[in-house]
């Protein structure tokens, strides 16, 4: 199951993409859970000289039980998916999970590919 937690896109004057960002989040096939972002235009280009650059988190199945109990829910998956739909909103979604689990010594990875 993969969720969107957020997605933008914005245009120049022309009606060409000028810049978009997608979160999403899903689980892998050993349980670890995958938060990621993809950022893609002209910002990225002039700053990472390449059109897109993607970021990951990863929390590894045996710290969700914590994520769980923090965010109040089960351990069925959609609903852990659907918690974290509703605490992180915005277009800042990605750096506030990465924050909360630092917060709350939730042990994870980050990552950056381009």
């Amino acid at each position: 199951m993969n969720i969107t937690l957020y997605e933008s896109e914005l245009l120049d004057e022309n009606g060409k993409l000028f810049f978009k960002r997608s979160v999403n989040c899903s689980f892998d096939s050993k349980g670890d859970l995958i938060v990621y972002c993809c950022d893609i235009g002209t910002p990225v280009k002039s700053f990472y000289n390449d059109s897109g650059v993607e970021f990951y988190i990863v929390i590894k199945e045996n710290e969700l039980p914590t994520l769980r109990l923090l965010l109040k829910t089960q351990s069925n998956s959609e609903e852990l998916l659907a918690a974290l739909r509703l605490k992180f909103i915005g277009e800042n979604c990605f750096n506030d999970i990465k924050a909360y689990c630092t917060q709350n010594n939730i042990k994870h990875e980050f990552s950056v590919w381009r």
